[in-house]
């Protein structure tokens, strides 16, 4: 009769730290516990600061998409009554002991440090892209040297102009380049000055043109807004804005923990 495998032993997950006092009369959270449906979301208390914790197996936690959403939605659930900190996706305690010794009181004077900086803010998360039609429009109408070898390419065979078209195709992404550029920066120009700090992203696709997050003071947000509608009205028929927020300072704080045995 074969063995049955071992369980993996129990640890305990961390999502944020946050403020102690507005989960003082907390009802409890509503977002299922990663890895398990059992342990409920709950908090470890030092003074005034709290880690948002679940049990949880002491596993390696893989990129897997409901794992990934499961984190964000407590983190997220968390930030309706608190500024958070998020911890990293798949960090896990060997125990909530560790979690209090380790994080809240070793780590005190800087999480409180750093909720400082994020306390009254949010984040306001941005991904400019361009409509590719109209991108290489553009280009072709301000290249004089694109459009002749766009024109000498048309009137050739694939084999005879087969140099003409990587020149062409190396030109065209040299004159890309060089666009994102210019737009990204017009739209950081509009946009930064309302922000207290920024971070800007690498692209994912061949037409992103910018992909930032922003930290806003709260005040700030309806002005944000505003600039963001301006920008897409302007943009209208060329390039697309997905506009994200507020969420969690997940750009701007990510808490790492080295756990000690």
């Amino acid at each position: 009769m074969s063995e049955m495998p071992e369980a993996p032993a129990v640890g305990t997950y961390v999502y944020c730290v946050a403020r102690a006092a507005p989960f003082d009369a907390f009802p409890g959270f509503v977002s299922t516990a990663i890895g398990t449906e059992d342990g409920p979301v709950r908090t470890i208390r030092y003074e005034d600061l709290v880690a948002v914790v679940s049990t949880s197996p002491n596993i390696r936690y893989t990129l897997r998409r409901e794992y990934l959403q499961a984190h964000e939605r407590v983190v997220e659930e968390a930030s309706r009554y608190s500024a958070v900190l998020p911890v990293a996706f798949g960090t896990v305690a060997m125990n909530d002991a560790q979690v209090l010794g380790q994080l809240l009181q070793r780590r005190f004077d800087e999480l409180h440090e750093t909720l400082q900086t994020v306390e009254g803010r949010v984040e306001l998360d941005l991904k400019a892209h361009w409509q590719r039609e109209a991108a290489f429009a553009e280009v072709v109408a301000e290249d004089e040297q694109i459009r002749m070898l766009r024109d000498v390419v048309a009137n050739q065979s694939s084999d005879a102009g087969y140099y003409d078209r990587i020149e062409l195709g190396e030109r065209t992404e040299q004159a890309l380049a060089a666009k994102r550029v210019r737009d990204a920066e017009a739209i950081l120009d509009v946009l930064e000055p309302l922000a207290v700090n920024t971070r800007v992203n690498k692209e994912l696709t061949d037409m992103m043109v910018l992909n930032a997050a922003f930290l806003v003071d709260k005040e700030r947000e309806q002005d944000f807004d505003e600039k963001v509608r301006e920008l897409g009205d302007a943009g209208a028929g060329r390039m697309l804005l997905q506009y994200v927020g507020p969420v969690p300072p997940y750009n701007f704080v990510n808490i790492r923990v080295r756990w000690e045995a």
